[in-house]
Order: C-alpha cells, then structure tokens, then sequence
C-alpha cells in the first residue's frame, strides 16, 4: 500500500493516509455535511466547527491517519480545539480523550485517527452569564504588604485547560 492524500470537496478536511495504514486497496471518500445536522448531537457546552464524514466507516489503519480540519474563519493560534465522534446508536457526538490546537496560521487543526467515523471538531464554550473563577480561592498572605504571583491551573466543566498566571499586589491588613 503506497499511502495517499484526499481532500474533501469543500477543501475543509483533508485525510493523509501513510503507506502501510491499510492491508488492502480501499476506495476512500470523506465529505463535510452541514454541521446543522449534527447540532442537536453536540456535547453540552461546546459547539460545531466542522463535521467530515468519512468513508467506510469503521475502516481500521494500521499507522494512524491524519485527519486535517481547515477552520471556516481564523481562530487564535493555540486554540484548543477538541474531536469527536458521531455514535449513531447514542445519536451522539462523543469526545474522543485527546485534543489538538489551532496551528499558528490560526485556521489548521490536526489529529491522528486509528479508525475511520463521521468526526466532528469541536470548540469547549462558555454559556453567557456562567461565572469564571467562582470557585478559585487565593492563598493570601498575611502580611502588611504582599506582591505574589500565582500560576492556577483552571478547568471549567471538568475540561482541562492551559495555565494561566494572575499577577496580584495587594496592601492588607495583618491578620491577628
């Protein structure tokens, strides 16, 4: 097996496929349905990207493919960006335990897959008004006079995210 490329119509998903992924020739296919389809599957708290379907489903490679997403509008480098499946028996779409991040020309995403399934990129959201550091508590320091820095790391909904540092310089009062 010598390996392949195949880039979906739209240009949205692109599939690299190594040489010796596969035991036979396959008749690949991958195509992007409009994600709208696949709303009312999507885990709370996140939203579509792009959904490709590719086919037939539950092919199997022996050395991972390449699955690459070109987001529809730029996103800030770094962006986590995580991936999941459509379960068509849960009607579900499923996050897979890995994710990726935006590539510095700010609309590349890619992941590494086994197997072949209608994937979906995925962004973790807040929903408005949900409150940020609610339950972050400070070890404040007591003494007259304190400048720290704190490195926390934060999750929200039980989602890691990156480490974020707070700067904080505070006059207090001495506790006694």
């Amino acid at each position: 097996d010598k390996g392949g490329t195949i880039t979906s119509p739209d240009g949205k998903v692109k599939i690299v496929i190594p040489a010796d992924a596969l035991l036979a020739d396959t008749r690949i296919s991958v195509s992007c349905p409009d994600p709208k389809t696949y709303q009312s599957a999507v885990p709370n708290n996140y939203s579509l990207y792009i959904v490709a379907d590719c086919r037939p489903d539950n092919v199997i490679f022996y050395k991972p493919a390449e699955l690459i997403f070109t987001l529809d509008s730029a996103q800030v480098p770094g962006t986590p960006v995580y991936l999941g499946f459509y379960n068509e028996t849960e009607g579900k779409i499923e996050l897979e335990e890995f994710s990726s991040f935006v590539e510095a020309d700010g609309i590349t995403v890619r992941f590494l897959v086994n197997h072949f399934s209608t994937y979906a990129s995925l962004q973790f959201s807040l929903s408005q008004g949900a409150p940020v550091g609610a339950s972050v508590t400070y070890p404040w320091v007591r003494y007259q006079s304190t400048a720290f820095l704190i490195a926390l790391s934060i999750g929200v909904g039980g989602r890691p995210s990156s480490r974020t540092a707070f700067a904080e310089s505070k006059n207090m009062r001495r506790d006694a």
